[in-house]
C-alpha cells in the first residue's frame, strides 16, 4: 500500500515537472517566434503616434501605411491630433546622413531630465539604456536620394524603412540576416516592406 501511495506521489509530481517544462518550452517558442527581439527597453503602455511634418513628403503614405500595420496588431496606436498629446512623433527632412534612411531617438527620464539613448550620427543605442521605460520617441526619415542606401524614389524601400523604424519604438531590435525573415532585419538582408508572422507575433504576444 505504501508502495502504490509512493508510486502515485511520484506520478503526481513527474507530471507537475513534465507540465512546468511544457509550459516553459511554449513561452520559449513564443519568445523565439518573436525573434527574440525584446532586449532594448519596457514597452509603451499606451503609445500615441503623431506623423509630424511627414505629411506631404515621400514618405507620407509609407509612414500612414506602417503606422495602420502595426495597429492592426495588439499595441493600439492613439492618433492625436497635435503633437502635444503624442509620445511618438515623426518627422522627414534633408538630413543627409550617411549611414541612416530612418533612425529612431527615444529618450528615458533620467536624474531630473531627459536622456537620449540612441545616436544620431549612426542610430546606435546607448546600451545603458537597456531595459530602461522609454517616456517618448523621435523618428526621423531622410528625404533625398543620395547617399542613403534605399534611393527615396523606391517607394517599397520606404515602407520598409517606416515599418522598421516603428518597430524599433516597440523595443524591436535587429534579428540576424539568418533569422526568420522580419521587417526587423537590417537593411543588408533582403526584406520587403511588410510586417511578417514573426513581427505580428511579437506585438501580439509583448502587448
Amino acid at each position: 500500500m505504501m508502495n502504490t501511495d509512493r508510486q502515485r506521489i511520484i506520478i503526481r509530481v513527474s507530471a507537475f515537472l513534465l507540465s512546468l517544462l511544457v509550459a516553459g518550452s511554449i513561452q520559449l517558442m513564443r519568445i523565439r517566434n518573436a525573434n527574440a527581439f525584446v532586449y532594448w527597453w519596457n514597452f509603451w503602455p499606451y503609445p500615441s503616434m503623431y506623423t509630424g511634418n511627414t505629411t506631404g513628403t515621400v514618405y507620407e503614405w509609407n509612414v500612414i501605411y506602417g503606422k495602420n500595420e502595426w495597429d492592426s496588431t495588439d499595441i493600439g496606436i492613439a492618433s492625436p491630433t497635435s503633437s502635444d498629446n503624442a509620445n511618438i512623433i515623426t518627422y522627414a527632412g534633408n538630413y543627409n546622413n550617411a549611414y541612416w534612411s530612418g533612425v529612431t531617438i527615444p529618450y528615458t527620464w533620467y536624474l531630473n531630465s531627459w536622456y537620449q539613448c540612441a545616436n544620431w550620427n549612426n542610430g546606435a543605442l546607448d546600451n545603458w539604456c537597456l531595459g530602461r521605460s522609454m517616456g517618448f520617441a523621435y523618428i526621423y526619415f531622410d528625404v533625398p536620394d543620395a547617399p542613403n542606401p534605399y534611393p527615396h524614389s523606391d517607394n517599397p524601400k520606404r515602407g520598409y524603412v517606416a515599418r522598421h523604424e516603428m518597430g524599433h519604438v516597440w523595443g524591436m531590435g535587429h534579428p540576424a540576416c539568418t533569422d526568420p525573415i522580419s521587417v526587423m532585419r537590417p537593411g543588408n538582408c533582403l526584406t520587403g516592406p511588410q510586417l511578417y508572422p514573426d513581427d505580428v507575433n511579437f506585438a501580439n504576444t509583448y502587448y
